[in-house]
């Protein structure tokens, strides 16, 4: 009988101890959870963990703004106000509501947004709105959500935050803090502030698209740079990446490959990655990488290289056009380049004045091409869509009229045994088999420049 009682103690012991857990004594995350999504819900005493469903794919019902602000569900009148010609924004929240917010116009006046509204609509009773949250100098409708839609990664004037839809659990993501010293402005008595404006969120990794920037310079213009949070849903900040991207490839006669990454100046007002003045280049079917240095004498290329073209029967020979900066006081690249040797030596290309712009160096244009394949033979077109010949090398040019505009920039070049392809990771390298791998800049960059 003693025996029975003290097992029945042991027993009555080790069920107080289970019902005095704390909140640390949560079980483990199921296996079959995606570790990017944070514990939602309650935990009952199985150890099973319940959340509530994610919101659907795609809103419940679709609403629409007016220019006095007056949101409508189909043709039914909400009764919900935003502010008067509003850009309306629309988030599934489950099968029968969804969410409804207006979005702040970041890159194109300094005011800040003074509160941002997340209103919660039923879709068969419009006007049984109710407020989802409210928060100071938040904008809840320049966001995306995550990849389980779950969470909402919204912009505030302090950073990037994470509200949870199931349980409006909200959390920091970014905190950009001051402008650099880059940034300048004339007559800002007060303290200014990088901002973090969402973007998307990447559909194959989750990773969050931001764009950090400011209003600068003596017309106050919007400067940015995109940064990649590698795992914002996660509890502690994901890993910040500078988005690096390959904008031009070619392959010369002898199976070289040579890429680049001037494409920063193609969108004014972005400051993306690039490495001014070289271009990378690859012997041995893209498994390794070394920088080439594109100077003439002394005089570097002032940016990267934005069109990369290789003569299609001369191993060596190619023609590089770096990027075209326009800038409120001047402009710089746009410049055509070429070697004969792979690099080792380079030379420019004078292009007149009737056929370009005048920039740091020379006449820049904005596209060029090749005539025949030869690189002794070309065409550029200007920023009025013209179109001019050369037929000696950039000795004498003239207009050549073409209904057509440049052609695409090659995107993808195929080697023995692989193919390499232009992407926003770098250069992705796909060989037989299916085996890929992503060659990073940051890999390339390390690798020995070029003899000259």
């Amino acid at each position: 009988m003693s025996f029975r009682i003290s097992v029945f103690l042991v027993g009555m012991g080790l069920v107080l101890e289970l019902l005095a857990c704390g909140p640390d004594d949560t079980p483990p995350i199921r296996k079959d959870v995606p570790s990017i999504v944070p514990p939602v819900g309650v935990t009952s005493l199985q150890g099973e963990e319940k959340r509530p469903p994610a919101p659907p794919a795609k809103p419940a019902c679709e609403a629409t703004v007016d220019e006095k602000g007056v949101v409508k569900i189909g043709e039914k009148t909400t009764g919900l106000v935003l502010k008067p010609k509003a850009t309306g924004v629309v988030f599934p929240l489950d099968a029968k509501r969804i969410l409804v917010t207006d979005q702040h116009a970041w890159t194109t006046h300094e005011a800040l947004p003074a509160k941002g509204q997340l209103w919660a609509l039923a879709c068969t009773a419009p006007h049984g709105h109710e407020l989802f949250l409210e928060r100071k100098g938040a904008d809840f409708g320049t966001a995306a959500l995550s990849v389980d839609r779950r969470m909402l990664f919204y912009t505030t004037i302090h950073g990037v935050a994470a509200l949870t839809l199931g349980g409006k659990e909200e959390r920091s993501v970014t905190k950009p803090g001051g402008v650099d010293d880059t940034c300048w402005q004339l007559g800002s008595g007060r303290a200014r502030r990088m901002i973090d404006v969402v973007r998307t969120v990447q559909q194959d990794s989750g990773a969050l698209l931001v764009e950090r920037g400011s209003f600068c310079g003596l017309q106050g213009s919007w400067v940015s740079e995109r940064l990649l949070i590698s795992d914002p849903a996660a509890p502690k900040r994901g890993l910040v990446k500078r988005p690096h991207s390959m904008t031009t490839i070619a392959k010369d006669a002898r199976g070289n490959v040579y890429v680049g990454d001037g494409g920063s100046c193609d969108q004014p007002g972005i400051r993306a990655r690039q490495t001014p003045g070289r271009v990378f280049k690859s012997t041995d079917r893209g498994s390794s990488w070394r920088s080439v240095r594109v100077r003439v004498k002394e005089a570097a290329m002032h940016s990267g290289a934005h069109t990369i073209l290789a003569d299609q029967r001369r191993g060596g020979n190619l023609v590089v056009l770096s990027a075209l900066c326009r800038m409120p006081f001047g402009s710089y690249g746009g410049l055509l380049y070429m070697t004969r040797d792979g690099g080792r030596t380079w030379r420019k290309i004078s292009v007149s004045s009737t056929a370009g712009e005048e920039v740091d160096g020379g006449v820049g244009v904005d596209a060029v091409a090749l005539v025949g394949g030869s690189i002794d033979r070309l065409y550029v077109w200007n920023k009025q869509g013209h179109r001019y010949r050369s037929q000696n090398t950039g000795k004498s040019w003239e207009e050549s009229p073409s209904a057509a505009g440049p052609p695409k920039r090659l995107q993808m070049v195929k080697i023995p045994g692989a193919t390499l392809t232009l992407s926003s990771k770098g250069l992705l390298r796909e060989a037989v088999g299916g085996v890929r791998q992503v060659a990073h800049h940051e890999a390339q960059a390390t690798k020995h420049e070029m003899a000259r």
